[in-house]
């Protein structure tokens, strides 16, 4: 009966100890898995971040030759007129912009 009682207690302590390391490697994943979690977040951002400049900056600019001196006064036709475009949402309407 002794040694029954030994070898659970040997096996319960051996038990403990897998257990406790066990629960160390698994805490050492989980704070591993945040930090991913965090870098990932934090490049989406500098990503959106780096989309929104590129809108702004994105304008194809182009020069309208086209004459209307019937209706048109003669000093905006020597105006260049600015095509600017939203990239890269295609579907946006384009805006003219009369550059001054």
């Amino acid at each position: 009966m002794d040694g029954q009682k030994r070898n659970s207690k040997e096996m319960y302590e051996k038990m403990d100890t897998l257990f406790s390391n066990l629960n160390t490697k698994y805490d050492a994943v989980a704070t591993h898995v945040k930090k991913l979690e965090t870098q990932v977040t934090q490049t989406m951002e500098a990503v959106k971040r780096q989309e929104a400049e590129s809108k702004k900056s994105f304008c194809n600019s182009a020069a309208i030759e086209e004459r209307f001196e019937d209706q048109v006064p003669e000093w905006m036709l020597s105006k260049p007129t600015v095509d600017c475009m939203i990239w890269p949402e295609e579907n946006l309407p384009r805006e003219r912009v009369q550059s001054s």
